[in-house]
């Protein structure tokens, strides 16, 4: 029976000493929520409780695991799936529930209007820590793109909207949102098409599993210039 799949000794399949390694190693983007460092139910129909682990600071519980990473909406907040002190808002395995990887994606989702200027997130839409979004979202950056026959000759990265995005037709890759050389990718107005601040968001929300460390760009998913984020010196 499962999770059993049949005895293998073919010298060119490659074997794990656990699940967790081979989860990790061979289906890490079925498992998102954990960079695919814990081992989830879409990646195998074994056993997966000796992975959720529980950590206990001072009188209260936090137990991570699977999907504990994730947020959602309630009550008018964007609230973590985990038990505990805020944002903790409870374990939420109803799939009918919108969950996001992080709460800059819930509060855009679910609550964007609830923050001035559509600056999200902000403190009205979550209890959850912001400074990473709010440390880029006031820091001004201009970006300058060559003149095109399109008439497009510069724009500034601090307006209220995302500049990056996923071109599937060119492999997979982050390009920017504008016209002109690589890295963009073109205008991309319509609404259904995901858009990312940076092209780090972009790549470790998309693309994370094509690099080494899921939260530093590579080459592998982007033709944009990466040196700051490997240098470890972020705008």
């Amino acid at each position: 029976d499962a999770p059993c799949g049949g005895i293998n000794d073919e010298s060119w399949v490659a074997k794990f000493d656990d699940v967790q390694e081979c989860c990790k190693e061979k289906l890490a983007y079925l498992c998102p929520e954990s960079g695919g460092d814990i081992p989830c139910e879409a990646c195998t129909d074994a056993d997966i409780s000796a992975w959720t682990t529980t950590t206990t600071t001072g009188p209260t519980t936090t137990t991570a695991g699977p999907n504990t990473t994730l947020f959602y909406e309630l009550d008018g907040k964007c609230v973590q799936n985990c038990e505990g002190d805020a944002p903790c808002g409870g374990i939420n395995d109803d799939v009918s529930v919108n969950k996001y990887a992080d709460v800059k994606q819930c509060c855009d989702d679910q609550l964007s209007d609830v923050c001035r200027n559509g600056q999200v997130p902000c403190a009205q839409c979550t209890d959850a820590d912001i400074s990473a979004w709010s440390i880029i979202a006031t820091t001004r950056i201009t970006t300058t793109v060559s003149p095109t026959s399109q008439g497009l000759s510069s724009f500034d990265a601090s307006e209220p909207r995302f500049e990056w995005y996923v071109d599937w037709d060119s492999g997979g890759i982050c390009v920017q949102n504008c016209n002109g050389s690589p890295p963009c990718g073109g205008l991309m107005n319509e609404s259904w098409v995901e858009k990312f601040q940076d092209v780090k968001t972009c790549c470790s929300t998309r693309l994370y599993y094509k690099c080494p460390d899921p939260d530093v760009p590579c080459p592998a998913c982007t033709n944009a210039d990466i040196l700051v984020w490997i240098s470890g010196m972020e705008p």
